[in-house]
């Protein structure tokens, strides 16, 4: 991706963000008594995708082929 549509994506996926953050925010000011008992099961429910979304990384920085294979092999003294 070239650098300046690099810029363009990050400045939409952070007003995006903005946005999403103060829609949360009004929400809660207006309806936080009903929401304030969902509380608990909503960060409940939101730990298998935390879970999910933040390991989805882990196993993609090893190195692949014969070489890597050899690594973790305990080599004599």
């Amino acid at each position: 991706m070239p650098r300046s549509q690099y810029r363009w994506h990050r400045l939409h996926a952070g007003c995006l963000l903005l946005l999403g953050a103060a829609a949360f925010y009004v929400l809660l000011l207006d309806h936080g008594e009903h929401l304030r008992p969902w509380l608990p099961l909503l960060v409940l429910l939101a730990c298998p995708l935390m879970h999910l979304f933040l390991h989805r990384s882990h196993g993609r920085q090893h190195e692949h082929g014969p070489a890597s294979a050899n690594k973790n092999e305990r080599r004599p003294r």
